[in-house]
């Protein structure tokens, strides 16, 4: 076709570093919302080690990318089953 291919479009993301924002904003109870695409695990690790995500959130929805590529420092991570009870 004569359509646009697959990367001639540049978007340019605002990143925000998780840990510091759930920090940062005003107390009380956080609804939080994951979509990392592939990288659950480290960033719930992350805040759980903090003691962030115990403390301020409440209310957790994630969305799991298992079939994305995992990086080399997330193998051997807890599985998503010990993260959620």
């Amino acid at each position: 076709g004569s359509g646009q291919r697959v990367g001639e479009n540049k978007v340019l993301v605002r990143t925000v570093n998780a840990l510091e924002l759930l920090r940062a904003v005003d107390p009380g109870p956080i609804a939080l919302k994951i979509d990392v695409e592939g990288y659950e695990g480290r960033l719930l690790r992350n805040l759980i080690l903090s003691g962030v995500l115990c403390d301020r959130v409440p209310e957790l929805f994630v969305e799991w990318h298992v079939s994305a590529q995992i990086d080399a420092r997330d193998r051997g991570s807890m599985p998503a089953q010990t993260l959620v009870k």
